[in-house]
């Protein structure tokens, strides 16, 4: 199922409907949502904000986020405050 969601979504982005960034903690390894508490707090507003929005670790310090053209604009901005710059 996972893998259906992921070449529906890549198709997405293929087209230009969804748009995909990479960023990277540059001094570690990405924080964890249970015990970073504006790491999390950023993500659920992500997540409530653009319903397309999806984050995925794909490394220990980056993570590749998907969503609408405005989602990634918000998370640009959140993505900074937390110390993430867009690889």
């Amino acid at each position: 199922m996972l893998a259906a969601w992921k070449e529906h979504e890549d198709a997405l982005v293929k087209v230009g409907f969804l748009k995909r960034e990479k960023y990277e903690n540059p001094a570690g390894s990405l924080p964890n949502r249970a015990e970073v508490v504006s790491y999390d707090a950023a993500l659920r507003r992500m997540e409530k904000e653009c319903k397309w929005w999806r984050a995925e670790r794909v490394h220990s310090n980056e993570l590749a986020v998907t969503g609408c053209a405005g989602g990634l604009k918000e998370w640009e901005k959140q993505a900074t405050d937390l110390g993430l710059r867009k690889k």
